[in-house]
């Protein structure tokens, strides 16, 4: 676990470096300059720092190294970088749309409320309807199952884009909160 987390560190603060190093050459070339400075080198970072975790699984999958220990210490450095890359891509946008500072903080804030409302209370009976329901024995899930799973991801990207987040980072969020 200290391996994958050293790793997904790394895999996440060399890209970034180097993705700030090329924004500021990038701005002067091909940006607007009414567009902030700070924003784009955060957007530039994040960007580059983002695994493709399914490319990711395919290469693992294909060199047949998934359920090595090599592959699931690479897996668990990806999700690693991915959850920290969709965090730090909500905040750019955030930041983005923002009108101020404290109207950032306030989405901010609301995400990470709602995360934590995703991951424990909704978890918790998430579970307890794919017990009920017999999702968990049978290996595949009921319709029922699949229709509330479609509600959460549904209602989780209304929710964030009232709140003034974009409505793929509640995606991600839910997805994960689905998957435990």
């Amino acid at each position: 676990m200290k391996s994958a987390a050293a790793i997904s560190v790394a895999g996440m603060i060399l890209p970034f470096g180097l993705g700030a190093a090329i924004s500021r050459p990038i701005y002067n070339e091909f940006i607007d300059k009414s567009i902030n400075y700070g924003h784009f080198l955060l957007f530039v970072g994040v960007a580059i720092a983002i695994t493709a975790f399914p490319v990711l699984c395919r290469i693992l999958t294909e060199t047949r190294l998934l359920e090595t220990r090599v592959g699931v210490t690479t897996l668990s450095a990806g999700i690693g970088n991915d959850v920290v890359g969709w965090i730090l891509l909500a905040l750019v946008v955030a930041l983005v749309n923002a009108g101020s500072g404290l109207t950032a903080l306030w989405i901010l804030l609301t995400c990470v409320g709602y995360t934590i409302f995703l991951l424990f209370p909704v978890k918790w009976g998430y579970h307890w309807l794919v017990r009920k329901t017999g999702s968990l024995e049978s290996g595949t899930p009921t319709t029922f199952m699949m229709t509330m799973t479609l509600l959460l991801i549904f209602g989780s990207a209304f929710f964030t884009d009232v709140i003034g987040a974009q409505a793929y980072d509640c995606w991600n969020a839910a997805c994960l909160t689905s998957s435990f």
